[in-house]
């Protein structure tokens, strides 16, 4: 019994420190749930706009977005289809992500990381995607989009993939460090 008991203790020690470094705060039913690991002192995380504009890139068939078949990219599809009658694909027909909302390919991601979780702009940084009438608009939809969708939950219940995502960063960094030559 105390073999076995050590042995369960065991397992479960080495269960939780696998995943050292991921927290996660246990989430309300409108509340992103924050995934992240630290390493080194260096925060990675799972931005939950971030994998929204990707989620709204796959819906509205962005090419070579994800061109990989992953079943992640099956769930999105699948899970968001009712939802591409949505007036903010209509927006998106209207105006392109790239060349007239989005002059780079970095820009959207600099838009994600310049709101909050609510899809408000920051107020602690200076935020000029604020003052461009079209970025705000998409900013409306897409909060819009992700209150009638439940986004929200769809990106909290992906937590183990976000998880597993995070768990092998260390060995990818490790693997391009060594491949980078000075």
């Amino acid at each position: 019994m105390r073999t076995t008991l050590h042995t369960s203790l065991s397992i479960l020690f080495l269960c939780l420190s696998t995943f050292a470094g991921i927290s996660k705060t246990l989430p309300s039913n409108n509340t992103f749930t924050d995934c992240r690991m630290v390493v080194n002192g260096v925060n990675f995380t799972v931005n939950p706009l971030i994998e929204l504009y990707h989620t709204v890139e796959v819906i509205s068939g962005t090419p070579l977005v994800n061109f990989i078949e992953l079943d992640y990219k099956q769930k999105i599809i699948t899970n968001f289809a009712p939802y591409k009658s949505h007036p903010l694909f209509a927006y998106l027909q209207r105006n392109a992500l790239y060349g007239k909302l989005f002059d780079s390919i970095d820009a959207p991601i600099w838009a994600m990381l310049h709101m909050t979780n609510n899809f408000e702009w920051r107020k602690d940084i200076d935020v000029p995607e604020a003052k461009n009438p079209a970025l705000d608009s998409l900013r409306i939809l897409l909060k819009d989009f992700v209150k009638k969708s439940n986004y929200v939950q769809f990106f909290n219940s992906n937590m183990d993939f976000y998880k597993i995502s995070l768990a092998t960063l260390p060995i990818t960094c490790q693997t391009l460090m060594r491949s980078i030559v000075c």
